[in-house]
């Protein structure tokens, strides 16, 4: 009976710390993740990521960038270069082409006509907003403010943009614009 108690206390052993190893664990990096006066929500994607992914938020942040420059620039040569090289769906109201896919080229085109009817007054998004979904996807939203040419029309977009990883690079493979 002696022997049995001893194997039930050692059993009793292993369950404990088979508990308490995760949990400290756990609180190590915890500590190291959320130091003292760290406020949680306001991380960034770069603290809650291992160091080597740190590199994708730069560059999703230097596409997403790219893109507000080409609208308030209105340089449909720099967009072009945020778009995959796969087609392409975009629907916008603001342009006059049938919502689908196209080519770089053909968004080129069409951007290149956007912008020499349009006059963008702002594009805004909140960092916040930026989203990287566990399939690899990234997503954010923006305000697309514009006047129309020859009129005193001004229009607000909010345009939704969807973004994937190729040749290392984050490029543009859904853009739509949703009624506000």
């Amino acid at each position: 009976m002696r022997h049995l108690s001893r194997s039930a206390h050692a059993s009793s052993k292993c369950v404990v710390a088979r508990w308490l190893l995760p949990v400290i664990v756990l609180g190590l990096l915890g500590g190291s993740s959320f130091g003292q006066g760290d406020d949680p929500s306001n991380l960034s994607i770069k603290r809650l990521v291992p160091a080597s992914s740190s590199k994708r938020d730069d560059g999703l942040q230097e596409t997403i960038h790219r893109v507000r420059q080409s609208f308030q620039n209105q340089q449909a040569d720099q967009l072009e270069a945020c778009f995959a090289t796969k087609k392409v769906f975009i629907s916008l109201r603001s342009k006059e082409t049938e919502a689908g896919y196209y080519t770089r080229s053909q968004l080129h085109f069409i951007f290149d006509k956007v912008f020499r009817d349009l006059q963008t007054r702002s594009f805004n998004y909140s960092p916040s907003d930026v989203t990287v979904s566990r399939d690899g996807r990234a997503y954010f939203r923006s305000q697309w403010t514009y006047k129309v040419m020859g009129s005193d029309t001004t229009v607000t977009e909010l345009l939704h943009f969807s973004l994937e990883k190729e040749n290392d690079d984050w490029r543009i493979f859904e853009l739509k614009s949703v009624s506000q």
